[in-house]
């Protein structure tokens, strides 16, 4: 907007004949509009010609009911038709793309659409936009106009070509249907931001008005109504709109989705907690996204508004390839201001390097296109930085890295979000601290949050963000070679046939299974494929198995009772599986075995390993009688004992017997439990109940 359209707000709203406030709006939508068409080009310069085209139909696929398109439903209740929809430009393209005519079409449309606006929302567009970037739709009805069963079959419809558009080109297509008033009062029960039931309200506004599309439909009166609008200015211009006879035009063009002035302060914390569990999937943007957040928190005052309203003050100013109004932009902005704010520097030097690598498409790390406006924002940051060109080098060689150093980037990122959350906890009074959320999900968030943070002896590391994304990809080979003179077990990792080498190298540990373990515990064996080699060594426990065979048995049994729900972050973790493996002693057979190595999961899809000592047992039947009360230990801490176990030799010994001995041995301590429990249900005594953990204390026994 310009300051002209600014001194309107300030008049009051019955001063302004409605001439007036026509010609404001009039010269308001051009603005955006313009802006909208900048948008639109930044969207489409990342997309293939492929999915060019299918940007460019789906919104033809929401309008019409065609039995040719994907989202064809019954058509005893209508449930498409986009307003305004063919006025459109989209309209227009996607009846060409589709080599198809306006008279074809026409009985597949409705005089009465049901979607009032279709907007898309998030990355696309914007500077961070790359080719992995998703297509977010957000689809407003009238929900007082949808009864149950028109719902569900819209529903059907979206869900239809959502799975038609992954199908057919790969491309992640999400709707996700709002009311109108329901947005207006800052209302997002609907969208599932985090799975959790934790639905930020003024902080997805915020997101919604700074990073949305217009597809077609109705504009929303935020975009034409003048910049930093209070709720109340807000609500006078509607209200006079819609009560003035004269103006009674403008309401067919617009929708009512309410104004955004202030960010709640009370979502900060919990939407940090969330971006601390998102940050396992890509630290770089929940870094970002958690220090805008922190921010809004701490300065938020006239002097410093809303993004939404800033972008929206700036209106004027789209043209094409200016990367100075990109939504993007002034975040990296705003955020690297609020460390320098903060007098952080550590934080400032962080954060560079997270705007630098997310304008370079994190984890895939490549320098964009000459003369792109990523590229023009770049060369800007180098020089504003002062980044000198070992630091801007190293950076772009972030696929080469490493992968320690990659873990030791994740980490550093996993303490500044830390060091966010506590900020903003001890900055609340703790009896006002709260979190929109119920104590169940509130609890299955907090703990995820520590199965994912929590260092625990024994427990057996993540990979890297990079690593993660590279599941698939990857061939790995296990061996007891190392570039220098060492001893132990290590994992090399590459597209084609790994080599011994620093640069591959993945990870390192003593212990076979723990090394093995390793790959199983960051889903780096996708069961698809063969992704790993054991090469023959003098010291490889399974020179005379088939190693694969080993390892896919190991994989099957271990990732046997995945859950797919996440009931089990209720409680307190127990175990869930176990495998044993039985070490020789130094001459195969003699003293077998000499030891065992543990490799365990829990309910919270935590991996730990363990070494028991064998070899001061001297009778056979006292080591079975250790083994089982190893066991024992880990079974009478799994859900109803249902522990499952399996043991195997790592030098080809026959186990069958050690297996049985060891499974009457724990019949009989099941027995002895058994007759314990009668013993106390005799006694009128109820089992204990594991405490839900969803008390309201503060939450850094998460972060700590």
């Amino acid at each position: 907007m310009t300051e002209e359209t600014d001194s309107i707000a300030l008049q009051s709203i019955a001063a302004i004949d409605h001439i007036k406030l026509s010609e404001l709006i009039t010269k308001n939508r051009k603005l955006y509009i313009s802006y909208n068409i900048l948008r639109l080009r930044e969207l489409i310069r990342y997309l293939s010609p492929e999915k060019l085209d299918l940007f460019n139909t789906i919104p033809l696929m929401l309008h019409l009911n065609y039995p040719d398109f994907p989202g064809y439903v019954s058509p005893e209740a209508a449930v498409h038709g986009i307003v305004n929809f063919q006025k459109s430009g989209f309209y227009v393209q996607a009846l060409e793309k589709n080599r198809l005519e306006d008279s074809v079409v026409q009985p597949y449309t409705t005089n009465t659409p049901l979607i009032l606006s279709l907007f898309h929302i998030g990355s696309a567009g914007t500077l961070t936009q790359s080719e992995k970037s998703d297509f977010d739709y957000w689809v407003i009805v009238d929900k007082k106009r949808i009864d149950d069963h028109r719902l569900s079959l819209l529903q059907k419809k979206l869900s239809q070509i959502e799975k038609y558009c992954y199908e057919h080109f790969k491309q992640e297509v999400t709707f996700f249907v709002h009311d109108a008033s329901h947005i207006r009062n800052n209302d997002f029960a609907t969208v599932e931001v985090s799975s959790y039931g934790l639905a930020p309200k003024t902080l997805l506004k915020e997101e919604f008005y700074r990073t949305f599309i217009m597809i077609a439909g109705k504009i929303p009166y935020w975009a034409v109504f003048p910049s930093n609008l209070t709720d109340e200015e807000y609500s006078a211009y509607v209200n006079y709109i819609h009560t003035a006879p004269w103006l009674q035009s403008i309401k067919n063009d617009y929708v009512d989705l309410g104004n955004l002035f202030r960010i709640d302060t009370g979502e900060c914390l919990g939407v940090i907690l969330w971006q601390i569990l998102k940050a396992k999937e890509d630290p770089v943007k929940s870094l970002i996204k958690a220090s805008l957040i922190a921010n809004y928190y701490f300065f938020q005052d006239k002097d410093h508004p809303l993004l939404c309203n800033t972008i929206k003050n700036h209106f004027h100013e789209a043209l094409l390839d200016n990367y100075h109004l990109d939504p993007y932009a002034l975040v990296f902005k705003t955020i690297y201001e609020f460390y320098k704010n903060m007098t952080d520097s550590y934080g400032v030097e962080l954060i560079k390097t997270a705007i630098f690598l997310r304008l370079c498409g994190f984890p895939f790390v490549s320098l964009p296109d000459e003369e792109s406006p990523k590229r023009l924002l770049l060369k800007r940051y180098v020089k504003e930085w002062r980044m000198d060109r070992k630091t801007v080098t190293r950076l772009l060689s972030y696929k080469r890295w490493p992968e320690r150093d990659k873990l030791a980037l994740d980490e550093e990122i996993f303490k500044k979000l830390s060091f966010l959350y506590e900020l903003i906890l001890r900055n609340q009074d703790e009896k006002l601290i709260g979190i929109e959320m119920n104590a169940f999900d509130l609890s299955i968030l907090k703990n995820r949050t520590a199965a994912f943070l929590t260092k625990k002896p024994g427990k057996i590391p993540r990979c890297s963000t990079w690593l993660e994304k590279m599941r698939g990809r990857l061939m790995l080979l296990v061996t007891d070679r190392c570039p220098t003179p060492s001893s132990g077990w290590y994992v090399y990792g590459s597209a084609k046939r790994p080599t011994v080498s620093f640069d591959s190298l993945l990870f390192e540990d003593p212990d076979f299974l723990k090394v093995v373990g390793w790959a199983i515990a960051n889903r780096l064996n996708p069961p698809a494929m063969d992704p790993i080699s054991f090469e023959d060594s003098m010291e490889d426990p399974f020179s005379e198995h088939d190693r694969k065979a080993w390892f896919e048995e190991l994989s099957i049994h271990m990732t046997q009772g995945d859950r797919s729900d996440e009931s089990s972050f209720l409680k307190d973790p127990s175990w869930l599986t176990l495998y044993l493996l039985l070490k020789p002693g130094r001459q195969s057979g003699h003293g077998f075995p000499s030891g065992i190595d543990l490799l365990v999961k829990n309910t919270w899809d935590e991996y730990y390993f363990d070494s028991v000592d064998l070899s001061y047992i001297v009778k056979e039947s006292e080591k079975w009688y250790k083994i089982s009360s190893v066991i024992w230990a880990y079974l009478v801490k799994s859900p109803h004992f249902a522990l499952k176990y399996q043991l195997a030799s790592a030098g080809g010994e026959e186990v069958s017997g050690i297996a049985e001995a060891v499974s009457e041995i724990l019949r009989q301590f099941m027995e002895v439990e058994r007759k314990k429990k009668g013993q106390t249900e005799n006694r009128g005594q109820a089992d204990p109940v594991e405490p839900l953990l969803s008390d309201a204390r503060p939450f850094l026994d998460v972060i700590e």
